[in-house]
């Protein structure tokens, strides 16, 4: 058995934009479910699928048969379906306008280059960049920003002053943070966006110029201290 399967509620499809941005996950529509596949089960798997609302977990082998967790009869097999990846199966489109007739079909949002400079608001780079910078940075700097660190050994800073070290920057329009160097067509539909993605306004609706996007808790984000990096560092290669 190397592979884990979860079964959903239709009405859960928009918490899978959680974990779009992760690599190999395909998903499809059974009825009133949606399956997710592509979750290995040998690696370690990330803390955003666990989170997720499933119905059912299986794990599937060989020979496509489906066994709940911890059990060993199988209890079916997997359904033939028409498999599409995350990415594509959640897209970012505007609704469908509530003036009839003017528009046949949603409008898909996409970044675009833009050369319209804007003031950076994020800055992504490594935790090795981070945590040298933190160790000789003065503690002032570090007051003016707080950071995330993720499982792949990278740091999301945010605040107004950030650090002068290698990394991605990003721009922000309220939760929404985009490349800099990158819009969106049409620009105006960042408040779109973010309403119908991010309506409680707790996380940061993050985009990278791949296309991919993500959502970041707001409650992830803690102050720059040096102690406090310094603890995180250890916390996660202790994992």
């Amino acid at each position: 058995m190397k592979e884990q399967i979860l079964v959903f509620n239709h009405t859960d499809k928009q918490t899978l934009g959680a974990v779009r941005c992760i690599p190999g996950l395909r998903a499809a529509e059974n009825g009133d479910h949606i399956w997710l596949r592509g979750i290995v089960v040998s690696e370690k798997i990330d803390i955003r699928i666990r989170q997720l609302p499933a119905l059912h977990t299986y794990f599937l082998d060989e020979r496509n048969r489906l066994f709940p967790a911890g059990g060993v009869t199988p209890t079916g097999t997997l359904p033939s379906l028409s498999w599409q990846p995350l990415t594509t199966f959640i897209s970012v489109e505007l609704p469908v306008s509530v003036l009839p007739g003017k528009f046949q079909r949603p409008h898909i949002a996409q970044l675009v280059a833009s050369g319209q400079e804007k003031p950076g608001a994020a800055l992504l780079v490594s935790l090795a960049t981070w945590k040298a910078y933190a160790e000789t940075a003065p503690e002032i700097r570090l007051q003016q920003v707080r950071f995330a660190v993720s499982e792949k050994e990278e740091v999301f800073i945010i605040g107004d002053l950030l650090p002068s070290i290698p990394g991605k920057e990003y721009w922000r329009h309220n939760t929404l943070l985009v490349p800099s160097g990158y819009d969106f067509d049409p620009p105006l539909i960042t408040d779109i966006i973010e309403k119908k993605l991010n309506p409680q306004k707790g996380n940061l609706l993050v985009f990278h110029s791949s296309d991919e996007w993500e959502l970041i808790p707001l409650s992830c984000f803690v102050p720059a201290t040096r102690s406090a990096i310094r603890l995180t560092q250890v916390s996660h290669e202790t994992k």
